[in-house]
């Protein structure tokens, strides 16, 4: 795996994990 690959699955799971408190918090 690219490092670049790596990067941006690591953002995704940030920004998923990031809506998924979001709908916890509401």
């Amino acid at each position: 795996m690219r490092k670049e690959e790596k990067e941006l699955r690591e953002r995704l799971e940030v920004e998923l994990t990031r809506t998924e408190e979001k709908k916890s918090i509401i």
